[in-house]
């Protein structure tokens, strides 16, 4: 009866665990290659993660004659929920603005003038970072200098958000809801199109 409470408790850890080993794969593929930024060094610390992950589910399964399949997939699932939300946790503490003016700052010995960081922190340059980005990706496409939504996965996705803010925030004023509805019908409508 101890053991089962033992194995329980140990099987309870096993996503957990997991995600330990991400952060910690992810940490050494950034020391030991520095320049392979955020994302990259992300999916290439994913293998350390998924071994751990795999071993100690292992261990759980074997402390655990009456797991079956269900219980593995469960603890797999809740670990990918895990990585994938500290993939976006750390991307977004890599890509904040005032992350960026931190680094700025620390990157000049002599520190920096407002003009100076006015310069290096460029609200027109983000913006023209993040377009390509979006236009690179699909997300949007530029056509005649104008700007227009692209992939319509990428609106049924936000049309979802939409819905799900919705279903959350209920009938309070949001003035981006009636638009998410109407790209879900758009989305639903148009037949998928590549820009």
């Amino acid at each position: 009866m101890a053991q089962d409470t033992i194995a329980d408790a140990l099987a309870i850890m096993a996503a957990p665990v997991g995600l330990l080993g991400q952060m910690a794969g992810h940490l050494l593929a950034a020391r030991l290659r520095p320049g392979l930024g955020i994302l990259r060094a992300f999916f290439a610390g994913f293998p350390c993660a998924l071994a751990v992950f795999t071993a100690y589910e292992a261990l759980c399964l074997a402390l655990r004659p009456t797991a079956d399949a269900w219980s593995a997939l469960a603890d797999l699932l809740a670990f990918l929920a895990l990585c994938y939300t500290y993939f976006h946790f750390a991307n977004m503490s890599y890509g904040a603005r005032r992350i960026r003016l931190l680094r700025e700052i620390h990157a000049a010995p002599r520190g920096l003038t407002k003009d100076e960081l006015l310069a290096r922190y460029n609200a027109r340059e983000m913006l023209d970072n993040r377009l390509d980005r979006l236009v690179a990706s699909r997300q949007l496409r530029v056509d005649a200098g104008r700007v227009f939504g692209g992939r319509s996965a990428v609106r049924g996705m936000a049309a979802c958000l939409a819905l799900l803010k919705l279903v959350i925030f209920g009938g309070r004023e949001r003035s981006d809801l009636p638009q998410g509805i109407e790209a879900l019908r758009k989305a639903v409508a148009e037949p998928r199109r590549e820009a």
